[in-house]
């Protein structure tokens, strides 16, 4: 896996350091198009088929139908019955249900809005960068001084997180949601899911990394969401 990984690190730094936007927006859009296909093809709830609505004069003729079901359900228990005392005949295998076929709009909807959005999160967080500075700690520090070296390091990193859960998680989450009980109850799962993410990110990963960071999170965060 190391030396997969060390390449295309390597090879994703050159882009960025060459076309640094260009290669944010695509490598948003490459990851929301998995996070798409993935959510569609295993995560997506299978469509729920409504009963039909019968006027008021078939009620009889359904009550009529209901009862020949239940005559032929008993004479089919008979035969199944029959038939288990039977060693010569095999069950017939039922056929795997098909997938729903991929909806490619869809998927290219949600890169290209991705893709869109790339250069607007990527600046948010240069400016967070520049106003809250990290600060490193000391390899030479004794155990003693070591633990509120780390949280004194770190205290920036939960500004990021702070301002970014307060000022941008409410923007970014409306660009994609209009209505007010929906925006709500996903605000407050932002809430318990992405505060925690984020001090990651600000803390340990380099700028070029923050957006697929995020991005490679969002696989699960955009299957809970659609």
């Amino acid at each position: 896996m190391a030396s997969i990984l060390k390449p295309a690190y390597a090879f994703y730094n050159r882009q960025y350091q060459a076309r640094p936007i260009l290669t944010i927006c695509t490598t948003n859009a490459l990851l929301a198009g998995i996070s798409d296909t993935l959510t569609q093809k295993y995560l997506a709830p299978a469509p729920l088929t409504p009963e039909p609505i019968l006027p008021a004069s078939a009620t009889g003729v359904l009550q009529d139908a209901k009862e020949t079901v239940k005559e032929d359900a008993k004479e089919l228990a008979v035969d199944i019955e029959q038939t288990l005392h039977e060693p010569d005949l095999q069950p017939v295998a039922p056929s795997p249900s098909q997938p729903p076929p991929l909806d490619l709009p869809r998927m290219g909807r949600f890169m290209l809005y991705n893709f869109s959005v790339a250069p607007v999160i990527h600046t948010w967080y240069s400016v967070l960068d520049k106003n809250f500075p990290l600060k490193s700690v000391s390899a030479s520090a004794s155990n003693s001084t070591l633990r509120p070296r780390l949280l004194q390091a770190m205290a920036p990193a939960l500004k990021r997180m702070g301002a970014d859960q307060i000022f941008f998680a409410p923007i970014g989450l409306a660009l994609l949601f209009s209505g007010l009980t929906t925006y709500l109850s996903t605000l407050k799962a932002n809430y318990a899911v992405w505060p925690l993410v984020q001090l990651v990110n600000f803390g340990v990963m380099p700028l070029q990394l923050r957006l697929p960071f995020v991005s490679v999170v969002g696989i699960a965060w955009n299957a809970y969401l659609r």
